[in-house]
């Protein structure tokens, strides 16, 4: 199977119940997953020629011509690394985790850093911070004291979480728990034990009571799960072992729609408004998907046999997408080098094409007309449209055998 339908690489650094730091091998294919190998690095310096090493190592022991992508996360050691195995393997992409990926853009957006050039983003973000800290600040201070755990307890059936930040998505995991429990500690603060086991601490125990009382942090609590939901949900179902590389295109784009949606109702703006808070997560949702893109995205995603088409309305097929079609011929030239294979990918994607994937295909004609497709829309046209180009190469021979012929 690994050689019919290829693999995914994956590496990704671990640290174990002794404390020993390793990287970890899986390969990824149709069949499932399989546990390579993990190497302890602790006494190496673990650069980019070093990890390289390690995974040229790993690609040469499942055979290089299996490979179709190595995935790791979105360091930029990783990154370096990513171009130098490319370089040695023009065939293998390198894939940033999507996974990964999601996480970063919710930590820009949940915890923005007040850093000088980040300085009007954290304007805008702060206060999702401020949120995210109050709920740390209760949870801490209820899980603290063993008296006021006990009076939680009575109230709430649920615990309280303590997510760490390695987690994805953690802020998100921990903001839904109190989202989930709000009756039940607003009845602990207004409880008769909360009054009496209190007195250790007045202060703080006062702020607690003001914020789990107050309506409007509550309310930002909410609108906090509801932005960011779209971008939550991409991640639990990227976070799988299931093959999801031919979804993550076209998720983004609906991800980031859903995202718009919620914000501009939040605020009550029409689509031709300005929100300057969705232009600063915007901006970030983008970064992120520039940073971790690749061709094969697009390509696995112009393959894709899925009924998306009909259900996404006012959405292009790849057919009439310039950037799918420029990223997939880059994928088809890096697979296939040489015009010669080109032209017989292009034979072969002719005889097998079938249900939605010919409609795409034959779409090329439907066009209404020509404006503002560009050079580049109708140079890729041959590309997607394989019949019309076996009849282009056929009149070229007759052509050049009647020219021989009068000679």
């Amino acid at each position: 199977m690994w050689r019919e339908k290829g693999i995914s690489l994956i590496c990704d650094g671990w640290t174990d119940a002794q404390r020993q730091p390793l990287i970890n091998f899986m390969v990824v294919s149709e069949g499932g997953v399989v546990f390579l190998k993990a190497v302890n690095y602790e006494k190496e310096y673990k650069d980019k020629f070093y990890v390289t090493t390690l995974i040229k190592d790993a690609i040469s022991e499942v055979g290089a011509q299996n490979v179709v992508q190595v995935i790791t996360d979105n360091a930029p050691i990783c990154k370096d690394v990513g171009s130098l195995v490319e370089t040695q393997h023009p065939h293998i992409f390198w894939t940033p985790c999507v996974v990964h990926t999601l996480n970063l853009a919710l930590k820009n957006i949940c915890a923005a850093k007040n850093i000088e050039k980040n300085e009007v983003t954290y304007d805008v973000l702060c206060w999702i911070n401020n949120v995210g800290d109050d709920a740390i600040f209760i949870r801490n201070f209820i899980m603290n004291h063993s008296m006021r755990l006990a009076i939680f307890n009575s109230f709430v059936p649920l615990k309280l979480l303590t997510v760490v930040d390695t987690l994805f998505a953690s802020t998100i995991v921990m903001l839904k728990r109190f989202k989930l429990i709000k009756r039940g500690l607003q009845n602990m603060v207004i409880g008769d034990e909360w009054s009496t086991y209190r007195e250790d601490d007045i202060s703080k125990a006062y702020l607690v009571k003001e914020k789990i009382l107050d309506d409007l942090w509550c309310d930002k609590v909410d609108y906090i799960l509801t932005f960011t939901e779209p971008i939550n949900d991409m991640l639990r179902i990227m976070d799988t072992d299931k093959p999801t590389l031919h979804l993550v295109y076209e998720m983004w784009d609906e991800m980031i729609e859903k995202v718009n949606t919620s914000i501009y109702k939040h605020e009550g703006k029409k689509g031709d408004k300005r929100s300057t808070f969705y232009e600063v997560v915007y901006d970030i949702l983008i970064d992120r998907w520039t940073k971790s893109s690749t061709p094969l995205h697009c390509m696995a995603h112009s393959l894709n046999p899925s009924d998306w088409l009909n259900e996404v309305p006012n959405h292009l097929p790849p057919l009439k997408d310039v950037e799918i079609s420029e990223e997939r011929n880059k994928c088809l030239r890096r697979y296939f080098p040489s015009t010669e294979e080109r032209n017989m990918v292009f034979q072969e994607k002719t005889l097998h094409y079938k249900g939605e994937n010919k409609m795409w295909d034959i779409r090329g004609d439907v066009f209404d007309s020509f404006e503002g497709v560009g050079i580049l829309g109708v140079a890729s046209l041959s590309l997607d449209e394989p019949d019309m180009e076996m009849v282009i190469f056929a009149n070229e021979e007759e052509d050049m055998e009647n020219a021989n012929a009068m000679n």
